[in-house]
């Protein structure tokens, strides 16, 4: 998780504006996705002047950027408003962005300009999920009984595995998930469905149990190192009246068979 300064004001759209949150609210939630991503951003990068700039001169970085670039002939086709850096950049290519990367710092006067791919930027951490969790869900709506639906239901609370759809019982579904954090799991999961404009929807309250939790992170043993003298890594074993013994006894095997 990474704690950082955000300034919205400048990305809020005309007419709107930021609600402050409610006195419930939580500190934090979280998405848990699995798999590759849908979208290729290997051409993007965060690119950071310092000193910084305000993102209400966005035109102003916008060309000073584009035009440090084409000194070092790399092109752009995008600059976006950024709220981790001074402007998202998307490269013509991925060399193009990699080589912008591999040439930070740039110097234009006293002002230095850095680029760092996007997925690399100040809100990226490392994290940990710690257990893959069996889950029971007890009287799951049956019009939820959906592999899409049920894999939105586990999003907050872990990485979706597998949905063991076992149609004997329908009081309950059985769900593995790897788990951020199986302490904060709640004991009770809410249903909602809204398909009205007016707000109102219909809830089903469900029961949820832990039936099974394994931790994560036991590693394989290390490497064999290979046998001495070109030995065979994967000696063959023969067995012969209830005892065994390797390949370099192979010509013994007619013998055995033929006894």
């Amino acid at each position: 998780m990474a704690n950082y300064d955000c300034d919205p004001f400048p990305h809020v759209p005309a007419g709107m504006a930021i609600v402050p949150a409610g006195p419930l609210h939580a500190q934090r939630g979280h998405v848990i996705i699995g798999g590759d991503f849908p979208a290729f951003c290997d051409d993007w990068a965060v690119a950071t002047l310092a000193p910084a700039m305000s993102q209400n001169h966005h035109e102003i970085i916008a060309k000073t950027i584009a035009a440090q670039l084409q000194n070092y002939g790399i092109e752009v086709r995008t600059i976006s408003k950024c709220a981790m850096g001074s402007a998202l950049v998307r490269f013509s290519t991925v060399t193009d962005r990699d080589a912008a990367v591999n040439l930070s710092p740039m110097w234009i006067g006293d002002t230095s300009l850095r680029f760092v791919p996007q997925d690399h930027a100040i809100n990226r951490r490392a994290t940990l999920l710690t257990h893959d969790v069996w889950l029971m869900i007890m009287n799951y709506p049956l019009e939820c009984w959906d592999l899409e639906i049920i894999m939105r239901t586990v999003v907050p609370y872990g990485r979706f595995l597998v949905w063991n759809k076992d149609m004997s019982d329908r009081a309950r579904i059985l769900v593995k998930i790897r788990a951020y954090d199986v302490d904060t799991l709640p004991v009770s999961l809410v249903v909602i469905r809204n398909l009205t404009d007016d707000g109102n929807a219909d809830s089903w309250t469900c029961p949820l149990y832990i039936i099974s939790r394994v931790m994560l992170g036991g590693g394989a043993g290390d490497e064999d190192p290979l046998p001495p003298n070109g030995g065979n890594p994967h000696p063959m074993m023969i067995f012969e009246q209830g005892g065994f013994w390797h390949d370099q006894a192979m010509h013994n095997v007619d013998e055995m068979e033929q006894g």
